[in-house]
């Protein structure tokens, strides 16, 4: 008998040798006994074809194409994150560009025409073909491992990305764009100009997604001082809670239970990028994102550790907030300091005969 689950799908395989051919194929069930039963089953089919031959099925039944694969997976799976229709929506272009073919055809020869398209005919950088490629592997283990109508997914490996720069907002900057969008508070039709601004220190005192703050409702701030979302208003779809600074109360207060009420992430999008311009500030990196990034950036200098961040952040797994690490420049400040400190306790300058006590071993 040779049965052996294989992967981390725990589906056991059947592998032995018949008449010099090796018989290799998924026994499609993750209990052991059935394996074997379907092992045995497999040698006495192979016993009747030397008898008999078997004629060949005309096609294999239950595998379905490139779209109702995408279709099932979005009705399992996609539906239920935020960027579910985004990502099936996708696929099904990815599916018509390439006449929708059945699962089973899709092979290592088919993935790599799908990453020279991605990057040559698409002209994507290699961080965005990332992302297609990540909903078709996805898509692909889950016919392997779930439906078991897939023996087998070819190898898809991903393009090494760099990480970017994480742009962050100082107070002074924050004060002088807020400053010009409260400022548009007269003109005809820039009501969102001033909403931006509210929104733009709720943002740098809460660390929210954009989305999640335009979607804010009382259920979101029925307990004073906090801001509560529940799974449906995250993108990790896990529920977090985010105390409020003075500043961002403030914002609650003015504006009330449903803050941002009546503005779109376009409209906000808008308004930042013309106090941007009168700014003058031309990084692509400067944005309503960056910041998120500045709250991350100023806890983790006052003192807060990673943790807190990453739950403060809503980040699923550390390794994303880790990103943040390197932004933690008071503390490196303070730590150079330490020298300074040490200095200050010599009299003057170390003389020749310091540190004579100590022998070549010791150095």
């Amino acid at each position: 008998m040779a049965v052996y689950q294989r992967g981390t799908s725990k589906i056991y395989y059947m592998d032995f040798l018949w008449n010099g051919k090796r018989i290799f194929k998924s026994c499609k069930t993750k209990n052991k006994k059935e394996a074997l039963k379907k092992e045995d089953r497999e040698r006495e089919r192979l016993l009747r074809l030397e008898a008999e031959p078997e004629p060949e099925p005309e096609e294999t039944p239950n595998i379905p194409a490139l779209k109702d694969a995408a279709q099932m997976v979005y009705h399992e799976r996609w539906q239920y994150m935020n960027t579910g229709n985004y990502v099936y929506k996708r696929v099904l272009f990815v599916a018509d560009k390439f006449a929708n073919p059945r699962i089973d055809w899709i092979s290592q020869n088919w993935i790599r025409e799908f990453k020279q398209w991605l990057l040559q005919n698409r002209k994507l950088n290699q961080s965005t073909a990332n992302r297609y490629l990540a909903y078709i592997k996805t898509l692909l283990r889950v016919a392997r491992d779930e439906w078991e109508i897939l023996d087998r997914v070819p190898k898809i490996s991903l393009y090494k990305e760099q990480e970017g720069r994480i742009r962050v907002v100082s107070e002074e900057e924050l004060e002088k764009l807020t400053g010009l969008l409260y400022s548009q508070a007269d003109m005809p039709r820039r009501h969102n100009w001033v909403a931006t601004g509210d929104l733009s220190l709720f943002l740098y005192d809460t660390g929210l997604r954009l989305s999640e703050a335009l979607n804010l409702g009382p259920d979101n701030l029925a307990d004073p001082g906090y801001i509560k979302l529940f799974p449906e208003n995250t993108k990790a779809r896990m529920p977090r809670v985010i105390p409020l600074t003075d500043r961002a109360q403030a914002v609650i207060n003015k504006r009330g239970e449903t803050p941002f009420k009546g503005l779109n992430k376009w409209q906000a999008s808008r308004a930042f990028n013309w106090a941007k311009k009168k700014m003058g500030i031309k990084d692509t990196e400067f944005c309503l994102h960056a910041l998120r990034h500045s709250f991350a950036s100023n806890l983790l200098n006052q003192g807060a550790d990673l943790y807190t961040v990453q739950k403060l952040l809503g980040h699923t797994t550390p390794m994303t907030t880790q990103r943040y690490a390197h932004l933690k420049t008071k503390h490196l400040r303070d730590t150079i300091n330490l020298l300074e400190k040490t200095d200050e306790k010599t009299d003057g300058p170390v003389s020749e005969n310091d540190g004579k006590a100590f022998s070549n071993k010791d150095s």
